[in-house]
């Protein structure tokens, strides 16, 4: 077209118009997995261009054929991760990339009658309490632990395990606990009545060996003793112990996988219970460090029920693991400290991984490091945030150094890590993308807490600490009680026995004769709270716990919490002196002071009684006593006792069987700290990493794992796990309590040692306290380590393959089940070309027909890819065969059948067939059966890379070859005949080759019915190659003038592309047209370019018909 010009006198224009330039070359867009890994975010694609990288985020794939033996922590490996491997056998036979695509649990938005959510629950929870209901007993049992030390001590016992029990009921076999109910004499720890042998739950047994050994019966059916959950079977039960590293160390006695749960899974019998968490390291702490001899502990199981909600109940989608939040420092700690708590403290940014499930938690931790106080010229506080990964030794894996609070630095922690993350919109199909930074980090993003947005009040502030995880709030347990109490639960159901008293009189009381008798049954005063108002309205009001904290009464009441005889004599005798009139004297004159006494705890077993026998002043006006009454349970504790469970010994009336003079306390398992004596029995030093360190005592080497400096113990993976029956492990409600929060405000220093107390800087004993912030700094305490938790899986955890075809996904729809809703979500995301781009696709191993079906309308409706699938050939993979090789599956009588059933007509599929032996080439040795979309995709990434192209067939001797790509042999053997049976249905058959001592692909048809050049995989691959290319010259064209010029540029760059397609020997001839016939004037005005691009693809030699003639002697050549 001629341009446009301007002379007005005659001149010599020159302009240049450079048409040489190179087009940026066009990458292929590799291969899309959608399957499992045993890591890696969830329900997103993520693309991958070398296997170093996939390793990092997805870890290695497993092949299912040793599966761990303690698969409840160490993760399911009972299935093999076909989908990862083909992705591992892509980047190494290809030069383009892998997108993945992880499978985790998610939950529909539309569900129907019946839906099956994500998560899992043992089938549902339903806690009996009749012999006659054993079958349908379903519930989570918890064994808890207590010194025997525990009433003269004041020790608190801790959750052990927790057993998950379905069909079953649990008991521990042994010894009573001395002074059990139901005898006439004996206390706890005193010589008692004869010993009373029995089996029982919700009843205090005596430990039968050291180190927390007890034996725990399992009884199914109608009541038989069974050990079909137990691991090793001596006698009657299951005899076990507390330490980890012991020959009956509780996690070698009993069973740990859940699969073994369902029946039809495994060659051996079907368990009716299994042990999930169990806590040794808070054992050790809380329990077998005061006295691990035999007898010194004592243990009871008691079912972890609370309301409607069980232990059982773990349903949930997959979620992302998180931090606690990390919180501010105390601003003034040498002045401010008695009025500060860690509680109080304003919470900064807490930081989320980027990658869903719990694998993360497991195998990452975060350490604040290089804290350094603002001052002088430096605005800003710094600190460093460092990911350790487990295992992975001292150096962290990502490090981001000089990070601050202030948003508008570069430095900004948010800023340098990130914050974004993608949201799924189910409705339009398309991901959203929330957060204002860009993410730097591979793990992890931040999120930077509501009281920052508001604003901080600490122009210094640093993260000196972190919210540890909720936890179910801590009981106490008394002889004779009806219910438990959750400590600091308000709204127990009961009643707490009170007494007050008014303050009337004035001056010395001569002569009154009163008597107060407080009690419990332990006979002291620790449960009893005295709380006294003067009625001044400038006084402070009086509330102690048995000390004494008013300067008039702490000499005469302290040292007497223990004597309830004595305490409630001295408080008789204030009554009877004139200290308590004194402050009716100093009030304001409209009030009268009232002296409370109150037990802390609800229920008959506390006696408070006051007998006025000789009053001759009214120095004392009204008293009221209020007797303490039981609720029927405290629904905030989450245990249940007697009255709902089997074989609690028939006890309707308490909660358990205890002791006469029992009250203990019992605590929920919390991570361990660098707390005092907990580094081999000594502290630690300065530049230590504090913070975390869960470990027991005398750990061996085998029970732990370096953690980025600190050490964690085997049961850390237990204490990082998402709470069940709904409850919330970043969050309190009236059920859960923070188990700890940590802070370096609470570090103290001893003898050149350093170690974590909490509450040191309210009691005026840390190092803060006495040096400030920067106190502690400059003695090189700058660093602490905190843990991720809370990641979901979102999967049947009962499910040896959560994503089975037979078990799981036959006869379910988006609507009725999470597994085949979070396989559809998946292929929802692929069906947008802009989105993400791939040139193959494949779910391995999946053959139910309506997922493949919609894979293939997926890669159909892009019209830029090939989907390679797979169609059920009747194979069974053990976990579906009862634990037993199929050796009847994967005919071709099978496949050709169910290929005519679905019919599936596409030109962008291809399926294969028979499945294959595959050798892992992690070095093992060991070979497994892997389904032949495997191969599918092997032989289609070799081709190309043997070929450069991906028009040539993948299939034959030169490209098709099997066995270099780690292929032993086939599952069943073709034969010619076979081989036609296949290719009549456009099925590839993979033939074996003895005597060539070969084995490959040999066929290259796609899924299309009617025949056309489109029915063979080379023809579709090379036209799905030639339309993304000149697809995208085309785009650069878009918006420009719709003229002649535009039209050679486009042919210009076209032709460029064809011409090279053609030199090697995609097609034989083509033409393109764009001009006027094409692109008409009524397409002009429309805005629309049009042309045709006529090619005649090469075919394939795939059939060879030599005839050999055999002549008479006398005819020439």
């Amino acid at each position: 077209m001629p341009k446009y010009f301007d002379f007005v006198s005659p001149e010599i224009r020159l302009n240049e118009i450079d048409q040489s330039f190179v087009p940026r070359p066009v990458r292929d867009d590799g291969l899309l997995i959608i399957g499992t890994s045993q890591a890696g975010p969830a329900l997103q694609p993520i693309r991958f261009r070398s296997i170093e990288a996939m390793n990092k985020v997805l870890g290695f794939p497993v092949n299912g054929i040793a599966p761990n033996t303690d698969s409840w922590r160490d993760g399911n490996t009972t299935y093999a991760n076909y989908g990862l491997y083909s992705a591992r056998q892509w980047m190494q036979n290809a030069s383009s990339p892998v997108t993945f695509i992880r499978l985790l649990g998610e939950d529909s938005p539309d569900t129907a009658a019946g839906y099956t959510q994500a998560g899992w629950n043992l089938g549902g929870a339903a806690l009996k309490s009749s012999l006659s209901d054993i079958r349908s007993n379903c519930t989570a049992y918890g064994l808890f632990v207590i010194s025997s030390g525990s009433m003269s001590a004041g020790l608190t016992g801790s959750l052990a395990a927790i057993f998950y029990a379905s069909g079953s009921a649990l008991t521990i076999s042994g010894t009573i606990a001395q002074g059990h109910l139901g005898t006439t004499a004996g206390k706890l720890g005193e010589a008692g009545p004869a010993s009373i042998t029995t089996s029982s739950a919700c009843t205090l047994f005596e430990s039968r060996a050291a180190d927390g050994g007890f034996e725990i019966e399992i009884f199914e059916g109608t009541g038989n003793t069974v050990v079909a959950g137990a691991k090793t079977s001596r006698g009657g039960g299951v005899k076990f112990n507390l330490k980890p590293d012991s020959v009956s160390g509780i996690r070698k006695r009993f069973e740990t996988n859940p699969q073994k749960m369902k029946s039809g899974q495994f060659a051996t019998p079907t368990a009716s219970v299994f042990l999930g968490q169990s806590f040794e390291t808070n054992v050790d702490a809380k329990v077998l460090q005061n006295n691990s001899a035999q007898g010194k502990q004592y243990g009871i199981l008691l079912p972890l029920v609370s309301g409607s909600s069980n232990f059982v109940s773990n349903l949930g989608a997959a979620e992302a693991a998180k931090t606690g939040f990390f919180i501010n420092r105390c601003e003034d700690p040498q002045n401010d400290f008695a009025d500060w708590t860690p509680h109080k403290a304003q919470k900064l940014f807490r930081l989320v991984s980027l990658h869903e499930g719990e694998w993360f938690q497991k195998n990452y931790a975060v350490a604040i490091e290089d804290l350094q106080l603002a001052q002088g010229d430096q605005t800003d506080s710094t600190f460093s945030v460092s990911i350790y990964r487990r295992g992975g030794g001292l150096e962290p894996i990502e490090k981001y150094t000089n990070c601050n609070l202030n948003r508008n630095t570069p430095n900004f922690v948010a800023r340098k890590i990130g914050t974004r993350f993608q949201s799924w919109d189910a409705t339009n199909k398309v991901f959203n993308v929330i957060g204002e930074f860009l993410n730097r980090s591979d793990l992890v993003r931040v999120e930077m807490s509501d009281e920052w947005t508001a604003g901080l009040t600490d122009p210094q502030a640093l993260p000196m600490g972190f919210i540890g995880p909720s936890r179910p709030k801590s009981f106490t347990m008394l002889h004779s009680s009806k219910g438990v109490h959750a400590l600091g639960d308000t709204t127990n159901s009961g009643t707490k026995a009170k007494i007050t008293f008014e303050v009337t009189g004035q001056g010395n009381p001569t002569g009154d004769n009163w008597t107060l008798t407080a009690r419990d049954h332990n006979g002291n005063m620790e449960n009893f709270k005295i709380t006294l108002d003067t009625g001044a309205t400038a006084d402070t009001d009086w509330t102690d716990n048995g000390a004494g904290v008013d300067p008039r009464y702490t000499a005469t009441l302290k040292g007497l919490e223990g004597n309830a005889l004595g305490f409630a004599n001295t408080i008789t005798a204030l009554f009877q002196s004139s200290k308590l009139a004194s402050y009716n004297e100093t009030n304001d004159g409209t009030a009268t002071p009232v002296l409370t006494l109150e037990a802390d705890v609800a229920g008959p077993q506390f006696d408070l009684t006051w007998t006025e026998n000789l009053d001759n002043n009214n120095a004392i006006g009204a008293v009221t006593t209020v007797a303490g009454v039981d609720g029927d349970d405290d629904v905030h504790a989450w245990v249940q006792g007697n009255l709902s469970c089997i074989y609690s010994g028939g006890e309707t009336d308490v909660f358990a069987k205890l002791p006469v003079d029992f009250t203990g306390s019992f605590e929920w398992p919390k991570l361990q700290l660098t707390e005092e004596n907990t580094n081999e029995g000594s502290n630690y030093s300065a530049q230590d990493m504090h913070g975390v360190r869960n470990i027991t005592k005398d750990a061996t080497p085998n029970e732990i794992e370096i953690f980025g400096g600190p050490i964690v113990g085997k049961d850390y993976s237990d204490l990082v796990l998402a709470l069940p029956g709904g409850l919330d492990i970043h969050g309190t409600s009236n059920a859960t309590e923070v188990s700890f929060i940590f802070s370096l405000d609470d570090m103290r220093k001893e003898n050149g040692a350093w170690y974590y107390q909490s509450g040191s800087l309210k009691a005026g004993n840390s190092w803060t306290k006495s040096n400030g912030t920067n106190g502690l700094f400059d003695e090189q305490v700058q660093q602490y380590i905190a843990p991720f938790f809370g990641g979901k899986d979102g999967v049947n955890i009962l499910e040896a393959n959560p994503f089975s075809n037979n078990n799981v996904l036959s006869g379910k729809a988006e609507s009725t089940h999470y597994a085949y809703y979070s396989i559809c979500k998946a292929i929802d995301m692929i069906e947008d070309s802009e989105f993400v781009q791939f040139d193959v696709a494949a779910i391995p191993g999946i053959h139910n027909s309506k997922l493949v079906a919609k894979l293939l309308n997926a890669v159909k409706k892009r019209r830029d890819s090939l989907a390679i699938v797979d169609i059920d050939d009747g194979f069974k993979e053990k976990y579906e065969n009862s634990g037993v090789f199929d050796t009847s599956g994967g005919t071709v009588s099978t496949v050709v059948t169910n290929a005519n059933s679905v019919r599936y007509n596409t030109s962008y599929g291809a399926t294969y067939h028979p499945r294959l032996f595959f050798n892992d080439p992690d070095g093992s040795g060991v070979q497994f059966v892997v389904p032949a979309s495997m191969a599918g995709v092997g032989v289609i990434a070799q081709a190309e890379t043997i070929a450069q192209a991906p028009w040539f067939a993948p299939a034959g001797f030169n490209r098709g070859g099997l066995t270099d790509l780690g292929y032993v042999t086939p599952l069943k053997k073709l034969t010619k005949a076979n081989r036609d049976r296949l290719y009549q249905v456009n099925i590839n058959p993979i033939a074996l080759f003895p005597a060539m001592g070969e084995m490959v692909a040999f066929g290259q048809k796609t899924l299309q019915l009617k025949p056309s050049a489109l029915d063979r995989i080379n023809v579709r691959r090379l036209m799905i190659y030639m339309k993304k290319r000149i697809g995208n010259i085309a785009k650069t064209l878009l918006f420009e003038q719709n003229v002649r010029s535009t039209f050679i540029r486009f042919k210009t760059r076209a032709s460029n592309v064809l011409d090279d397609i053609q030199a090697r020997f995609g097609i034989t001839e083509y033409r393109l047209v764009l001009d006027e016939t094409t692109t008409t004037a009524d397409l002009v005005d429309r805005n629309i370019m049009y042309a045709k691009v006529f090619v005649k693809p090469t075919r394939a030699v795939e059939f060879i018909a030599i005839d050999f003639i055999i002549t008479r002697s006398g005819v020439e050549f």
